[in-house]
């Protein structure tokens, strides 16, 4: 139905805010490893750093995602459609 396909264009483009708004190493391993499909090893590598760092970060990101305010909302949102 196309008002549901607009709520859930609207909720990608809330939770793309949301994403944009990591601190930004956060966010580089985060874009690398959920939209590029990069590995943990392969991002460490691209960005020079451990990839015990990238596991770090991507664990920050994930609970820094998790406790969102407005994620939390989007969620709460996208479940009642």
């Amino acid at each position: 139905r196309p008002d549901q396909v607009a709520e859930l264009q609207e909720l990608r483009a809330k939770v793309d805010q949301v994403i944009a708004s990591l601190p930004k190493k956060e966010y580089e391993v985060i874009k690398r490893f959920y939209f590029d499909g990069q590995s943990q090893r392969q991002i460490g590598e691209a960005l020079g750093v451990a990839e015990k760092t990238v596991k770090n970060r991507l664990y920050n990101a994930r609970n820094r995602l998790r406790t969102h305010p407005t994620l939390k909302k989007i969620l709460k949102e996208f479940n009642a459609i």
